[in-house]
């Protein structure tokens, strides 16, 4: 009877022993959640798009997408990239770039003086001048000495643009006179040239800077000569005042152009279009 007993609490022993092996076998593992929640890459958001637009007007604002797009645009992709912004550059007719930025459906508008659009948002620092210059045909005998003088030509201009209070007054009165001829769209500039050879016009009035880019890409354009100028612009970064965030980005703007002055990014970026610093000197000395 003892070695029934026996056989029993053995046979009991080795049974647990059994069961306590292959109990793991018996359920299912249960998931780990550290390997389910680092399985699946990060989610980050997306950068904040600033777009910026201007017809072509070289060196400040070029063609978008090309091989040079402005020394402007590149200074905003370096004022804002760096922070995480994503900047978007579009090419548009001058006068619907202005309306977009009001509207709020663009962020600003890549250099604009405070008169063409003076209910927009100007940061403090200035990101070029304009150096608004006549130009006729080399063989032509017409100066420009005063607003009088434009009596004695057909003046060609661009729509949309600014240059000085006395032109801008001229150029509102003579508008539908014969006197003035304005061109429009992406290629105002281009237009205007053709009226010029066309003999539609005798003379018209574009920043230095954008003559002489366009001079060194369009052999036709060397026989033109400068017949004076005017005294320079401030141009500016100028925001939509629809888009509450546009005060954040007008300070991030302040603040980066100065800093890219001051550690020789900003000279660089001039020298690939052959421009000179505008504010020569450390704006920081000038700080209120």
């Amino acid at each position: 009877m003892r070695n029934w007993n026996l056989i029993g609490i053995a046979v009991l022993i080795l049974a647990g022993l059994v069961y306590l092996v292959y109990l793991p076998l018996l359920r299912p593992a249960a998931p780990s959640p550290i390997s389910h929640l680092t399985d699946a890459p990060p989610v980050r958001p997306a950068p904040t798009v600033l777009t910026f637009g201007s017809d072509s007007w070289p060196p400040y604002a070029g063609v978008s997408g090309g091989e040079q797009e402005g020394y402007i645009v590149e200074v905003l992709r370096e004022v804002y990239e760096p922070l995480g912004y994503e900047v978007r550059y579009v090419n548009q007719p001058w006068t619907r770039c202005i309306e977009q930025v009001r509207s709020g459906e663009m962020t600003g508008l890549a250099g604009c003086d405070v008169h063409e659009a003076p209910d927009l948002l100007f940061p403090r620092h200035a990101i070029g001048v304009t150096e608004p210059t006549f130009y006729v045909p080399e063989g032509s005998t017409w100066w420009y000495t005063g607003i009088g003088s434009l009596l004695e030509v057909r003046l060609g201009a661009i729509r949309g643009y600014t240059y000085q209070r006395d032109i801008d007054v001229y150029i509102r009165q003579h508008r539908y006179s014969g006197r003035v001829l304005l061109a429009g769209g992406d290629a105002a500039l281009a237009q205007l040239m053709r009226m010029l050879k066309a003999g539609r016009i005798d003379a018209f009035i574009e920043s230095r800077p954008v003559v002489r880019a366009t001079i060194k890409t369009s052999p036709g354009w060397r026989d033109l000569r400068e017949a004076g100028g005017l005294e320079g612009l401030q141009l500016f970064v100028a925001f939509s005042d629809r888009i509450p965030e546009t005060e954040s980005y007008a300070r991030i703007f302040d603040r980066r152009i100065v800093e890219l002055r001051h550690n020789g990014r900003l000279a660089e970026i001039l020298a690939g279009y052959d421009v000179e610093d505008w504010e020569p000197g450390s704006p920081m000395e000038r700080e209120p």
